[in-house]
């Protein structure tokens, strides 16, 4: 099995190649949501590099007013004081995000993981099999089918 991609104008994606099955094909994808979804992760992945690079940059003003701090700190006798909310530092939870992809961005993410094996072209649409992949042993057709007596084919 190998898969080839190539880009074409508007976002769309070229895919040709061969499935597990044995067979070739090719189909255009419409790669504009799987690439709307890479600009994002690039994008974040970029502002958390900048957000690491501001944190190193200050890391040493920081270090420098918490020691400032302990050096003019007074112990007080804990049973002299009650503590009713100690208050919270750092970023607020952050809520789990999920995104549903649509059926050529799962393609096109399969081909650019190495899940070809997966892959399998049906009519001249390659479609994604059911997780994990189960190996295929013998392909019954229709017809195959029907000579032993069933009306459908066995997997």
């Amino acid at each position: 099995m190998s898969f080839q991609t190539i880009e074409l104008a508007n976002d769309q994606v070229l895919v040709k190649g061969t499935d597990v099955l044995g067979v070739t094909g090719q189909t255009v994808l419409d790669g504009s949501f799987w690439a709307a979804h890479k600009r994002e992760s690039a994008r974040e992945s970029a502002k958390a590099e900048y957000d690491k690079a501001i944190e190193q940059f200050y890391a040493p003003l920081v270090a420098a007013a918490e020691a400032a701090k302990r050096a003019v700190e007074v112990d007080v006798d804990p049973l002299l004081h009650l503590v009713v909310d100690e208050g919270s530092e750092g970023s607020p939870e952050r809520e789990r995000r999920v995104i549903v992809l649509d059926d050529d961005s799962v393609i096109l993410r399969a081909l650019e993981q190495g899940a070809t094996d997966r892959l399998v072209w049906v009519n001249d649409r390659l479609v994604l099999t059911k997780s994990p992949a189960q190996p295929v042993s013998r392909v019954v057709t229709l017809e195959d089918a029907a000579d032993e007596g069933s009306a459908t084919p066995a997997e």
